[in-house]
């Protein structure tokens, strides 16, 4: 079929006419599609929890430093108080120290001349507690100290006598408490052994109890210390020899 002369012609009104209509579609189809765009982001942006105007954010890791509970004076009131050159710490009354250096402590709630001379066992020796306080001369701070003895890595910091502190739990029914000592050089060590893992709370009332006595005091470096007994135990625990050596037997 033939169309009309009219309609077949391109004049000036046709070519403007045509021209109009392909930027008003070019212009549509842009903000058909931005708006597309917009509602898939959207939607890919809600599922992964998030709004157009909230920005991920990346949790920084935090230590959070877990207070001992304060000195209950109505259990340690009548507790007997221990001092060495370094510091001082109170045990109950029926406790007795069996150290021999003024900077070592060996408090013990048992007649250590009668003990029966073998590991210790939870079911024979329930009751039975021990705590020995040893110094550790060094300029690390406690966590390079800790990294470089390869301790258990269950530590939770904490803070002995208003100083930041490190509690480690061994899986030998023990857990020692490392204290850096004012002068920043050295590591106070306080251990837990025996049946102290059915006596936490005690153990927490004896460290609320430790002081330093001289902060400024530079510490004395014994001839040697006496080994603890967990270190001939199965498993060891993890306690660094100190510089000075252990006592032999």
């Amino acid at each position: 079929m033939k169309l009309p002369k009219e309609l077949a012609t391109v004049t000036p009104v046709s070519k403007s006419l045509a021209l109009l209509m392909f930027i008003t579609l070019s212009i549509c189809a842009f903000f058909i599609g931005r708006n597309y765009q917009q509602m898939v982001d959207m939607n890919n942006q809600q599922q992964s929890g998030f709004s157009l105007n909230q920005k991920a954010v990346i949790p920084t890791p935090s230590v959070s430093i877990i207070p001992l509970p304060t000195t209950d004076p109505a259990i340690t009131a009548n507790w007997k108080t221990y001092t060495y050159s370094l510091f001082s710490i109170k045990v109950p009354a029926d406790w007795h120290d069996t150290s021999t250096h003024n900077d070592f402590a060996q408090l013990v709630n048992y007649d250590v001349s009668t003990a029966p001379g073998r590991d210790f066992s939870p079911n024979l020796d329930k009751g039975k507690l021990k705590v020995e306080i040893y110094t550790t001369n060094t300029n690390q701070n406690i966590a390079a100290y800790l990294s470089s003895q390869g301790a258990s890595s269950n530590q939770i910091p904490i803070t002995v006598s208003g100083q930041p502190a490190i509690w480690v739990n061994s899986p030998t029914h023990t857990y020692v408490i490392y204290v850096k000592h004012p002068s920043q050089q050295s590591i106070i060590n306080i251990a837990f052994f025996l049946d102290f893992d059915n006596y936490r709370d005690l153990a927490k009332q004896i460290l609320s109890t430790f002081t330093f006595t001289n902060q400024k005091q530079t510490p004395i470096t014994p001839t040697c210390m006496p080994r603890p007994a967990c270190l001939d135990a199965t498993p060891r625990c993890l306690i660094a020899e100190p510089a000075q050596g252990w006592c032999t037997k």
